[in-house]
């Protein structure tokens, strides 16, 4: 749910952690450190884009580093 808000702000032309943190309702300091986490806006931008296309498959083997 977190990710999937953090997906489709960060395209916009708001703040990401907060516009997350308005549909979510968890607090903005979280959903910064989530995007730390992920490794930055950058590659929250790859996750926005591979969420947006569906393709899960990706997003899994990012998450568990293989190729």
């Amino acid at each position: 749910m977190a990710v999937q808000a953090l997906a489709k702000f960060h395209p916009m032309d708001v703040d990401t952690a907060q516009g997350a943190a308005a549909e979510t309702g968890l607090p903005v300091d979280k959903l910064q450190e989530m995007i730390g986490h992920i490794g930055g806006e950058g590659a929250l931008g790859r996750y926005a884009s591979m969420l947006q296309g569906g393709n899960l498959g990706d997003i899994a083997s990012d998450l568990l580093g293989k190729s």
